[in-house]
């Protein structure tokens, strides 16, 4: 199966695969992102879900071909600008070497123009196909969590990510996220202490929770601290991407209150 993906991304690459699963294993998930495929579904299933999920893949796989294809125009003009640029042969190189000089000047501002404007366009597109949340994935295991953070980057939700409890302390010091996917298990500073802290110094922060080693107490205390759901691994990622949708407006909500009495 991972080597039928990795064939099918090698040699159609803007060729979009949704995987299905007939074992609720996160590893196997992982093994199937890494391998190539954009999403999975674990069965069983619905067919309206299997129908979603089949559109949204084609929506992808558009997206890809257009960049790829604004990719390949950009190239062939450079190529071009440069072939014109070369000297001509014979003995016009002489009396043409000043003109061919100017030229190839030109044909690389130019060129670096084009580029610098299709810079600027890539990241207009994306700044206009993000949402304007920022999210803040928490897990120490690198693997799973980077897999999330492309699989929300597909569904318009881009994403920072903090290998551990030190590292998620860190981020908070510096820009606060809106949204925080907090994993419970990991060792040093683990979830529960991230989860004190962020409601003792971050009290509007949205925490939602998705681990897979979840207890009793834990659950317990975690709804007891405020988090906004709690969610066992592993997650279907639509279900998550509507959640922290959901959290996020749940955060503006209250920041707009909060601006509201200070005035």
């Amino acid at each position: 199966m991972l080597g039928g993906l990795r064939l099918i991304r090698e040699s159609m690459p803007s060729v979009d695969v949704v995987l299905i699963n007939y074992s609720d294993n996160v590893n196997a998930s992982m093994a199937g992102m890494r391998a190539g495929a954009s999403d999975d579904l674990t069965v069983p299933f619905d067919m309206e879900k299997l129908k979603r999920k089949v559109v949204e893949a084609c929506h992808r796989s558009r997206k890809k071909s257009v960049v790829r294809h604004r990719r390949s125009l950009q190239k062939l003009f450079e190529d071009s600008m440069s072939a014109v640029a070369l000297p001509r042969p014979g003995n016009l190189i002489r009396r043409s070497a000043s003109w061919t000089h100017q030229l190839r000047k030109k044909a690389l501002i130019t060129a670096k123009k084009i580029r610098a404007k299709a810079a600027r366009i890539k990241t207009q597109e994306r700044g206009n196909s993000m949402e304007d949340i920022k999210i803040l994935l928490v897990d120490d295991e690198e693997n799973f969590v980077r897999t999330l953070a492309e699989r929300l980057d597909l569904r318009d939700l881009s994403s920072d990510v903090a290998l551990g409890g030190l590292d998620a302390i860190r981020e908070l010091n510096g820009a606060a996220p809106d949204v925080m996917v907090l994993d419970l298990k990991m060792p040093g500073i683990d979830g529960m202490e991230v989860l004190r802290q962020v409601r003792r110094n971050y009290p509007t922060i949205q925490v939602i929770v998705q681990t897979g080693h979840g207890a009793d107490e834990e659950t317990a205390e975690a709804w007891k601290l405020g988090v906004f759901d709690y969610l066992k691994k592993p997650v279907d990622i639509e279900l998550l991407a509507e959640r922290i949708r959901t959290a996020a407006q749940v955060k503006r909500q209250i920041d707009g209150m909060k601006l509201e009495s200070a005035f």
